[in-house]
């Protein structure tokens, strides 16, 4: 009896499994078709299809772009994130593509000014944060940034003195990290930004 009931719990799982096998080959078969239908409608005439792909390609043509100048040729130390926002600027017109890259610049330059500005002054991070972090989020409401707004929060998160490459802490200290000097020794010199970043 025992061994009855085995065989029919394997039988109805091997169909169960079967089954999801059968639905799941024919999803990838439906959405490969739609997938070559899109495509051959993007190629043939205009539409929704059509925008999209250029859509895709003018937003990795600003990529590549963007990657080649700060990447390759200035060499920045950050350049993974040009393309990042590149992408993520890029819009249906080249008016609208510029107008967020501007709001976007205005929204992070404001929320790093508030920022630097209380990671000068404070030494505590928990109090820097509860400053900025208000202040920001209010800033980026401001109408004329439209919904580039959020990123003038996101600029103004790293509040601690050693996160900010402006030279010293409050009263023109040397950066510390875990109670060490970094860069500065014991002359109280200041100490380096890089190695604040990377230590």
């Amino acid at each position: 009896m025992n061994g009855a009931v085995r065989h029919r719990i394997r039988r109805a799982w091997d169909l169960a499994v079967m089954r999801a096998f059968r639905e799941a080959v024919s999803a990838v078969g439906r959405h490969a078709r739609a997938a070559g239908l899109s495509v051959r409608r993007a190629w043939v005439e205009p539409g929704r299809e059509r925008d999209v792909a250029v859509q895709a390609a003018k937003a990795a043509l600003a990529a590549g772009v963007a990657w080649a100048v700060v990447g390759w040729w200035l060499h920045a130390p950050m350049a993974f994130m040009a393309p990042w926002a590149a992408i993520v600027l890029v819009e249906s017109t080249v008016y609208r593509s510029l107008a967020h890259g501007l709001q976007q610049l205005a929204a992070i330059a404001a929320g790093t000014v508030v920022a630097t500005a209380c990671a000068m002054v404070l030494d505590s991070t928990l109090v820097a944060m509860a400053l900025v972090l208000p202040v920001a989020v209010l800033l980026g409401n401001y109408r004329r940034l439209g919904n580039q707004g959020i990123y003038a929060a996101t600029a103004g998160r790293p509040v601690r003195a050693d996160q900010w490459p402006c030279g010293s802490g409050r009263g023109g200290r040397p950066y510390r990290r875990g109670g060490v000097r970094r860069g500065g020794g014991d002359r109280g010199e200041r100490a380096d930004p890089a190695a604040a970043l990377l230590a």
